[in-house]
């Protein structure tokens, strides 16, 4: 009975840990301050609308997105010649509608991967800089994104802030989205950590030049048509993406939600 009822003791013990300890992953991203760039990591469209919303409170000068590279799914399904827009095409046009001129939107990390690719390609645009960052994220992924990113950017002043245009709750477990998320993501960083630990981590890349296409806005970004978003985009043949594209962006400028349907 004594055996049996330490058992309980230990699950039940292991259980809150559990729980409080996810509810604590969750909670910890830095308060805003002015910066020299707001950088949103991809993963949610949630991010780029508080990336707006900082840039209007005058937060920094310019927006960065990453490229995500797409997955088995999204290529079979560009294969076929259905509409779906990259992600960085749907967050440049969250941010343009927003607000957010055209022009101080800018690209990096083509095919990135996860944060680490997020982190490296970072590195490899900025180099080993001192510039203040501001970084959107969610909740639940700020707090390896800012281990992550203090270690390809060591010198940078990174604030990493958590989007608030997410469902958050201290009980976790009964939004589903956030607790998909959020129990992944300890074992991620246990991924990150025994890689550091066994010397498998890309080691951080040289400075390119930042004149480089992909920094500004490049065809990667999936935006052809210059009137659907604003001044400041590139025009011409080398810059057009599938027709879907254009039409689904002129539906998203219209604001008459045709884009959803």
């Amino acid at each position: 009975m004594r055996a049996l009822f330490k058992l309980v003791l230990l699950a039940v013990i292991a259980c809150i840990s559990f729980f409080g300890g996810i509810g604590w992953w969750i909670g910890d991203g830095d308060p805003p301050t002015k910066s020299d760039l707001i950088v949103v990591l991809s993963g949610a469209y949630s991010r780029p609308f508080y990336a707006a919303t900082l840039f209007a409170e005058g937060m920094g000068q310019e927006v960065w997105i990453s490229q995500p590279k797409p997955n088995r799914a999204q290529r079979l399904i560009e294969e076929l010649g259905v509409l779906h827009p990259r992600e960085q095409v749907i967050q440049t046009a969250i941010l343009a509608k927003r607000g957010v001129p055209v022009s101080k939107i800018k690209l990096y990390g083509p095919d990135v991967d996860s944060t680490v690719d997020e982190a490296v390609a970072l590195r490899r645009q900025l180099g080993d800089t001192g510039k203040k960052l501001l970084v959107v994220t969610s909740s639940y992924h700020v707090r390896r994104s800012r281990i992550i990113l203090s270690h390809y950017l060591p010198h940078a002043v990174l604030r990493v802030v958590a989007t608030p245009y997410e469902d958050v709750d201290a009980l976790w477990w009964r939004r589903k989205e956030l607790a998909e998320k959020s129990i992944v993501e300890p074992f991620k960083l246990g991924m990150y950590l025994l890689k550091w630990a066994a010397g498998r981590l890309p080691e951080p890349p040289m400075a390119e030049p930042a004149s480089e296409p992909p920094f500004d806005m490049p065809a990667q970004a999936g935006i052809q048509d210059p009137k659907a978003l604003g001044p400041g985009l590139p025009s011409g043949e080398e810059n057009r993406p599938p027709l879907g594209t254009r039409r689904w962006l002129r539906q998203v400028r219209r604001g008459d939600g045709s884009h959803l349907k």
